[in-house]
């Protein structure tokens, strides 16, 4: 695999509405080709763990460029949920 790839899990759970879970899914891309050249050749999965509403859409982009950016900073590790770095194990 000779570049990073992205998948997204937007539950509807979490995202009521289609047009959220669709908002949310193309500041994820965005995000994510904006940091691509950086990213390490990974399959990297997004996941939403929490609820989230329309009104917090201006912060999604600089969050999930938070994630994305600890890959580049991390170089061959992977960031685990909870903030610690490991291995692929």
């Amino acid at each position: 695999m000779p570049h990073p790839r992205l998948g997204l899990v937007i539950p509807k759970k979490l995202a009521r509405t289609a047009v959220l879970r669709n908002a949310i899914k193309r500041q994820a891309r965005e995000a994510f080709r904006l940091n691509r050249p950086g990213l390490p050749a990974f399959d990297l999965v997004l996941r939403l763990v929490q609820p989230v509403t329309l009104g917090e859409k201006s912060d999604w982009r600089v969050e999930i460029g938070e994630l994305f950016g600890r890959f580049v900073t991390a170089g061959h590790k992977k960031p685990v949920a909870d903030g610690r770095e490991g291995n692929s194990a």
